[in-house]
């Protein structure tokens, strides 16, 4: 608990979450890291495709039932990467992924509006 009361400090006092949209979980860090495992089993003939894609669909599922924007999808992935690690660093790390990916035009969030 020590480690989400740190990571929701650092991000309301760089300004990465607006107040009163701190997330409720940190699911997001969970689903990409369900995508990857899912990937690295089919890149390693543990699974076929079709069951990689299976496990990618759950996840966009998932997401799609707990996040209303992409915003609030990365506000929870920076929190829960920072909570994975303990450490306030790598939320930074992890705000300028996003940040990346919410401002590139050539960016997958760019190009998929969310709950099309």
């Amino acid at each position: 608990m020590e480690d989400v009361c740190l990571i929701a400090e650092e991000m309301q006092k760089n300004g990465w979450c607006p107040a009163g949209q701190m997330p409720q979980s940190v699911i997001a860090w969970d689903l990409v890291r369900l995508v990857n495992l899912g990937r690295w089993a089919y890149l390693c003939d543990y699974i076929r495709e079709d069951e990689m894609w299976h496990i990618m669909q759950v996840a966009a599922d998932t997401a799609l039932e707990h996040f209303s924007s992409w915003e609030e999808y990365g506000r929870s992935f920076i929190m829960g990467r920072g909570v994975w690690h303990g450490d306030p660093t790598d939320s930074e790390t992890a705000y300028e992924i996003v940040e990346l990916l919410l401002k590139n035009g050539e960016s997958p969030w760019k190009q998929s509006m969310w709950k099309e």
